[in-house]
């Protein structure tokens, strides 16, 4: 059947018509390709993120956005905040926003050595959304809540990993805390596990003893000696006198006082024998790696040099000589 000359020309017209109005509704209104952030908050349906795709610059029309989704499957938006760039095509948006995919996200490094209060104000400046007393809060009572290989203390307090994360915009203070303690599983537990089987009282111990190796070592070759020095004197039930423990009761200072070595704590090894009873900062690799092997030296002292690095000897009669030569700037 041959079409009339006027039903070709409407046809031809007609096409043309909808091939522009389809242009117009689903085209991004601009191509700058600036960034955009778009907050989809819980429980928001496609009617909504329709509206706040357009007031965002990203669509033209909120009814064509919810055909397109409709046409496509997605409906179901996660929730979440995203950042997309003006001029990508509404499916592309709509498959993102569906999946979960294109979520703003924000890099965060925690330095080795850093206690849970440090860790948490961290937390609290670096992502938008976390509180640092709620952090602190959940990781210094909830820890047994949390997902690992291994039970974990009510006090996460060593067992939040150092290391780079990246972090989703609006994640909570829990799903921060259990991504580092994911890293710590990851890191040191399988790592442990590896080359010694499951023993989590070793574990436990090589936390406790790495954290003090990571508040006392300025330099790495100190990290192995100074963890023969704790072993040494553990080996012989001598008090460890370690003045990081005593810091992390009082508060840091640089130079502690006769009197702040009295304070009663459980953590002030110059008054408890043995190890204190948990970490007192989140150790880095080097540091457990030195708790697990300690040199194989008989010291039982030492004393920091000015540039921070330690004079390490075997008896109190030495030990004193280096302390006066170190304070009367002979160390070497």
């Amino acid at each position: 059947m041959r079409l009339r000359p006027k039903a070709k020309a409407w046809l031809i017209f007609t096409a043309f018509g909808l091939t522009v109005a389809a242009w117009w509704l689903f085209v991004p209104p601009s191509f700058d390709r600036k960034p955009v952030t778009v907050e989809v908050p819980g429980g928001a349906g496609i009617v909504a993120v329709s509206r706040t795709l357009v007031s965002a610059g990203l669509a033209r029309d909120a009814n064509a956005v919810r055909v397109l989704a409709l046409l496509t499957g997605n409906t179901r938006p996660q929730e979440g905040t995203y950042r997309f760039r003006r001029g990508s095509s509404t499916i592309r948006i709509l498959t993102a926003l569906q999946r979960g995919k294109s979520r703003a996200t924000v890099r965060v490094t925690f330095p080795e050595g850093l206690t849970l209060r440090q860790t948490a104000e961290r937390a609290a400046s670096e992502i938008p959304g976390i509180k640092a007393v709620e952090f602190e809060r959940i990781a210094s009572r909830e820890g047994g809540s949390f997902t690992c290989s291994v039970r974990l203390p009510d006090n996460l307090e060593g067992y939040l990993f150092p290391d780079t994360y990246v972090f989703p915009i609006g994640i909570s203070e829990r799903a921060v805390i259990q991504q580092m303690v994911e890293g710590f599983d990851r890191k040191v537990v399988k790592e442990l596990r590896r080359r010694e089987g499951n023993h989590e009282d070793r574990l436990r111990e090589a936390v406790i003893i790495a954290s003090l190796i990571e508040r006392e070592a300025a330099v790495a070759e100190d990290r192995p000696l100074i963890s023969a020095v704790i072993r040494n004197r553990m080996k012989i039930g001598m008090r460890l006198q370690i003045d990081a423990t005593v810091q992390y009761v009082i508060g840091h200072r640089s130079r502690l006082l006769y009197r702040d070595l009295e304070v009663d704590s459980p953590y002030n090894t110059y008054r408890k024998a043995g190890l204190p009873p948990g970490p007192i900062c989140n150790p880095g690799l080097p540091c457990i790696d030195s708790a697990l092997n300690p040199a194989d030296v008989p010291y039982l002292y030492y004393v920091a040099r000015p540039d921070g690095s330690h004079v390490f000897t075997e008896t109190l009669n030495d030990h004193n000589r280096a302390t006066d030569n170190v304070r009367n700037g002979a160390g070497n």
